[in-house]
C-alpha cells in the first residue's frame, strides 16, 4: 500500500506519513496536503516527521543537523563543511570547532 506525508501548510513540514488507498483517499479522510513518499526507492527520500518537502525535485529532506551545513538541492541531504574523515573510526561532528572529532569509546 502507498504511503503518503501530510504537509503544513506554508512550511511544507512533514506532518505525519500514512499507509492509504491514495492522496485522494487521505484528502477525504483528514483534508490538508498530501504527497506520496516511496519507502523502497532508492532515488528518492522517505519522509519522515518534520522532514520538509523539497517541491523542485519531489523529495523530501530531513530537518537541518548543523547550521554549517549544507543542502544539496539534488540529492536532498545535508553536507558537512569538511567531508568525513574515511579512516573507519568513528567520528562526530563538532559545531562548535568545526571539525569531525575522534571519540575514543572505552573498552
Amino acid at each position: 500500500m502507498p504511503h503518503f506525508a501530510e504537509l503544513e501548510v506554508g512550511s511544507k513540514k512533514v506532518l505525519r506519513v500514512v499507509n492509504a488507498e491514495s492522496k485522494k483517499w487521505c484528502k477525504y479522510h483528514f483534508g490538508g496536503i498530501w504527497i506520496e513518499t516511496h519507502k523502497y526507492r532508492t532515488d528518492k527520500n522517505y519522509a519522515g516527521r518534520d522532514w520538509i518537502y523539497h517541491e523542485e525535485t519531489d523529495n523530501f529532506y530531513p530537518p537541518q543537523p548543523y547550521n554549517s551545513w549544507s543542502l544539496d538541492t539534488k540529492t536532498c541531504m545535508w553536507y558537512p563543511p569538511i567531508p568525513q574523515p574515511d579512516d573507519g573510526k568513528f567520528y562526530m561532528w563538532s559545531e562548535e570547532q568545526q571539525k569531525w572529532l575522534n571519540e575514543q569509546l572505552p573498552e
